[in-house]
Formats: structure tokens, C-alpha cells, sequence
């Protein structure tokens, strides 16, 4: 089943649903290249720090969702300046990115993700 959507698009999804799950509050997403997504937002189990998620998206793969970097605002700044990478083993190790597995769900694949070019993005996925 194709799935063509936008930036705006997903970003909106992000923001609804983490709020739904108190996961995630203000969060947005922003389409960085095909494949790989940057997720932004405040975690409150973190102390309400803003945190920024790095995940590439991963076709045929039993775990669609691979981190690739997650950093948080130890100081706040007003700039770029201010963050923190957090090393892959503690995410890991938090259950952070189970937990971000569990919310996007763990009943499909995705068989195929590609920017034909534009804002647009056309992922296809199918049922476990």
C-alpha cells in the first residue's frame, strides 16, 4: 500500500499523535533526505528537555525505525549551542527507542520509501 505524503504532512502526525501519548509534546518532524527523518519536540520523562531524534527509516527490515542520533538541550541557549548528543547504548538502554517502536507500531514493514522529487515523499508498506 503506497503512502504519499509531505513534510507538513508528517510533522502535523508527529505533533497530534505524540500529544495523544504524552510521549512527545510539540513535536515536529522534518524530511532531512529519503529514508531519514529528524523528530523534535519536549520529553517530559527527561525533565521536560527538548530533544532531537535522528531516525533512518529502513526497508525490509523487521525494525523499520533505526536510530541514528539523538541529542538533548542541556542548556538553553537560544541557538545551536546548548546540545548534547546522547550516545546510541543509552538510548537504547532507556527503552527509548522500544518505546518509539511500540507508538509507530510494530505490525508492518516498509517495502519501499522514495522522493520523486519536491517536498513529497512515497513510502509502501505492507502487513507483518
Amino acid at each position: 500500500m503506497p503512502l504519499e505524503f509531505s513534510e507538513v504532512m508528517l510533522s502535523s502526525y508527529v505533533h497530534q499523535y505524540a500529544a495523544g501519548s504524552r510521549d512527545l509534546v510539540d513535536g515536529a518532524a522534518r524530511l532531512v533526505e529519503p529514508g531519514v527523518v529528524m523528530i523534535c519536540g519536549i520529553y517530559p520523562p527527561a525533565g521536560n528537555a527538548p530533544i532531537a531524534v535522528k531516525v533512518r527509516i529502513q526497508p525490509h527490515a523487521d525494525e523499520p525505525y533505526q536510530l541514528e542520533g539523538l541529542a538533548v538541550r542541556a542548556l538553553d541557549t537560544g541557538g545551536a549551542i546548548g546540545w548534547v548528543a546522547v550516545p546510541n547504548f543509552v538510548v537504547e538502554q532507556l527503552g527509548l527507542m522500544q518505546r518509539a517502536r511500540e507508538i509507530m507500531g510494530n505490525n508492518y514493514i516498509v517495502t519501499r520509501i522514495a522522493s520523486p522529487g519536491g517536498p513529497t515523499w512515497v513510502m509502501e508498506i505492507q502487513g507483518k
